[in-house]
């Protein structure tokens, strides 16, 4: 186990970096989450830092689901590298996730069929939350109305369950020398 100053000196040294530690971080939630602020009050690029922290308001990952340090260090480093890229980049980064696909379940969702759905929470949020919001705006940021003076909708049920369906049969990756299976329930972080 790293000490509290090894652990801040591995997640300063591998924060910023496009692809994942070689070294698998063996530290604690707490310590990702002190690095995180460590990083954000005392690095050179204060400007990347308050954007990370702004999109991680933004794409949210619980840590009652994602409980290890590990599961955290992979959201944080997509946040860093696309904090100045392309938004539609972010999403796609996003949803193959592996810290999102254990927080909103996207993980292992299956293909409707024997009385069971796709899930369709990571598709609601990716649109609620993530995206494009509720209901459709005007370009001064008043809701758009229909005829009759409702609020209207920017996506319904049957748009859910159809992005649903098409991110269906995602896993997490397959073990080192193991066999790819139909899922994987381990969380390995990718």
């Amino acid at each position: 186990m790293f000490g509290r100053l090894d652990s801040i000196r591995f997640l300063t040294s591998n924060f910023c970096c496009r692809k994942l530690p070689s070294t698998r971080f063996t530290g604690t939630r707490q310590d990702v989450i002190d690095a995180f602020f460590y990083n954000a009050g005392t690095g050179q690029d204060q400007l990347r830092q308050r954007v990370i922290y702004a999109l991680s308001q933004i794409w949210v990952v619980a840590i009652n689901k994602n409980t290890n340090g590990d599961m955290i260090i992979p959201h944080l480093q997509i946040l860093s590298k696309d904090a100045f890229g392309n938004y539609r980049t972010l999403i796609r980064e996003m949803t193959l996730s592996t810290s999102m696909g254990m927080y909103l379940d996207l993980v292992n969702s299956v293909k409707p069929g024997n009385g069971v759905g796709a899930n369709e929470n990571y598709p609601r949020e990716v649109m609620q939350l993530f995206t494009i919001g509720l209901w459709q705006l005007n370009p001064d940021g008043s809701l758009k109305k229909d005829a009759l003076g409702n609020s209207i909708p920017t996506y319904d049920q049957t748009d859910v369950q159809q992005i649903a369906r098409a991110l269906t049969g995602w896993t997490y990756p397959t073990p080192a020398g193991k066999q790819p299976t139909g899922m994987n329930y381990s969380y390995l972080p990718a």
